[in-house]
């Protein structure tokens, strides 16, 4: 039954797809026109990306609800067919109130409000979390979809009540669509979706490349880059999904101050560079460890995995700031244009790793081309700002990468030879060599100190 749902959850999600990419652009229009003191266009924005995904994505979602159901009719078994359908209506209102609510979402977002919307989801999860635990004893997996439905009317309710105290709500609803609003958030939403869609492929197709070229034990070093890409990339969201405020901060710049964008940039990557060092570097040192808790012996597909994947990550972090400047400054093209290279070099290249070289090579190779292609954004945003990399290579950031380097090895020098004591005991000694390397050096630099945010936070 948990299988029925989230095959139902994953063909459902295919709506998303086809939503025009409207909410995303409202964060960066409503930063905009509020920087603009243009609240009269701002109520017509609102209103228009409203009606426009009630229609739109209501249409959408009732012809879909035939469309899928003929889908699951031939890849869920017969006995399990019936639960499928009468769960599928759930799941796309579900998804029809959640872009619906986004437009609220996306005010908080635009106004820099983005702590109310994340204490929105985090109290509506852990309603949900309890409502599926009351519902599913009584009704089922179907109890679960209740919730799901729950869920999303909590959420739009609270966005809708929260940006009503931000917004005026009576100019809101007596505002009228707008033809030339809707081509201008259209335009960009249309370019954002196309990036988003050129990232949904890149895990794909990596995973099917592994599971082709793998032989006999292909399905089984998947399972373990399975494991290894939700941890790299659950760590990696603490880190992006925070950065995230550069977006709506860039936009309010682009009016009010557009010389301070340099140091925006600047301050940002430094904060970034002295977080995501020593997290990711942490992470390299107790793979071997994590291996051990959660399969139980030392799994070299799952810590090779862990290791290639960092590095790439690793970049892509730290060309977050540039990533998100573009989306903030609406300057879409080059993003556009590298991720469709990426999604295709993803593909070839991979290939040809996979019939030449060997499993792990697809992996590296994948790591390398998210490493090119960050590291092109990073370039493309520096030149439209005049700065080059050697602006990001301080002796402080060269000192935090030389003690990453040399805390690696010490910790797989200390693997080798002391792991005879014990995993706990390893973890131990790995906990203190990242401490000694890291916990000074942060305590020296300037962009530890609680007024360097805030100074970041008023810029």
């Amino acid at each position: 039954m948990l299988g029925v749902w989230s095959l139902v959850l994953a063909t459902a999600s295919l709506a998303t797809m086809a939503n025009l990419g409207i909410t995303a652009g409202l964060v960066k229009f409503v930063a905009d026109f509020n920087a603009k003191g243009m609240m009269e266009e701002l109520h017509k924005l609102l209103f228009t990306a409203f009606i426009t995904i009630v229609v739109f994505f209501g249409l959408l979602v009732i012809i879909l609800y035939f469309f899928i159901s003929l889908i699951l009719s031939k890849i869920v078994a017969h006995e399990y067919v019936a639960v499928a359908i009468k769960m599928l209506p759930f799941s796309l209102l579900s998804l029809f109130i959640n872009e619906v609510g986004g437009v609220f979402t996306s005010v908080l977002d635009g106004l820099q409000k983005n702590y109310r919307r994340n204490l929105i989801y985090i109290f509506s999860s852990v309603l949900m979390l309890v409502a599926g635990y009351i519902l599913v004893p009584k009704f089922g997996i179907i109890g679960m979809a209740y919730a799901q439905v729950g869920q999303s009317l909590l959420v739009a309710a609270a966005a809708f009540i929260l940006s009503s105290k931000l917004i005026n709500v009576k100019s809101f609803f007596t505002s009228k669509w707008s033809k030339p609003v809707f081509k201008q958030i259209f335009s960009y939403g249309v370019k954002f979706q196309f990036i988003s869609v050129c990232q949904m492929l890149y895990e794909p197709t990596t995973k099917a490349l592994i599971s082709k070229f793998g032989g006999i034990s292909g399905l089984s070093i998947l399972g373990f880059y399975e494991m290894a890409s939700r941890l790299v990339s659950q760590v990696k969201a603490l880190i992006v999904n925070a950065n995230q405020v550069m977006v709506p901060v860039v936009a309010s710049a682009m009016h009010n101050n557009i010389k301070s964008l340099k140091n925006i940039y600047l301050n940002s990557v430094s904060i970034i560079m002295l977080v995501c060092v020593p997290i990711i570097t942490s992470l390299v040192v107790f793979a071997p460890a994590i291996s051990f808790l959660w399969i139980g012996h030392y799994e070299p597909a799952f810590v090779i995995s862990v290791y290639l994947l960092c590095g790439g990550i690793f970049i892509n972090i730290l060309c977050g700031p540039a990533y998100f400047g573009f989306l903030g400054e609406g300057v879409l093209g080059s993003l556009l244009k590298i991720h469709f290279s990426m999604a295709v070099a993803n593909a070839a290249f991979g290939l040809l790793a996979g019939k030449f070289l060997n499993v792990y090579s697809i992996i590296g190779t994948w790591s390398v081309i998210l490493t090119g292609g960050s590291l092109f954004v990073m370039h493309y945003y520096q030149k439209s700002k005049g700065l080059n990399f050697n602006t990001l290579l301080s002796f402080r950031n060269f000192g935090l990468l030389l003690c990453a380097a040399l805390t690696i090895i010490a910790a797989k020098f200390s693997f080798d030879h002391i792991t005879s004591l014990g995993i706990f005991w390893q973890i131990f000694i790995d906990i203190v060599i990242l401490s000694v390397a890291f916990i000074p050096f942060m305590i020296t630099q300037k962009y530890f100190k609680f007024s360097t945010m805030f100074r970041f936070r008023k810029v």
